[in-house]
């Protein structure tokens, strides 16, 4: 499902994929939203699930992004300009890595597909 949208895919085990965006963006003429947008209507019309996408500058910026997700789905994106403001809000324990408690299986939803600028 993300090998159409980057050559760059990396699955995350337990529920977890990082997708790097760079040649993603110009190719498809869409900006890191709009793919993620592609990418969760697909998750949903060929696996039945939604997803929590992270975008961030770094994997460990969209991991975080995609844990502060609220709902069974959704997409959180931080720009570069306010990525330290942004981070600076969160509690110590809102910070993971993939390692964390955040990205993984939530109640039957993958609750990570990273996207990286």
């Amino acid at each position: 499902m993300l090998d159409g949208i980057s050559p760059v895919v990396q699955a995350i085990p337990p529920g977890a994929a990082l997708v790097e965006l760079r040649g993603a963006v110009g190719y498809f003429g869409m900006d890191a939203c709009g793919i993620a947008g592609v990418v969760r209507l697909r998750s949903v019309a060929l696996l039945g699930v939604d997803l929590r996408i992270g975008i961030g500058t770094s994997w460990t910026v969209a991991a975080t992004a995609s844990g502060q997700v609220t709902g069974p789905g959704g997409i959180l994106s931080v720009s570069p300009e306010t990525t330290e403001e942004w981070l600076a809000t969160l509690p110590v324990e809102a910070l993971v890595t993939l390692g964390g408690g955040l990205v993984g299986v939530r109640g039957g939803v993958w609750t990570g597909v990273l996207l990286v600028r």
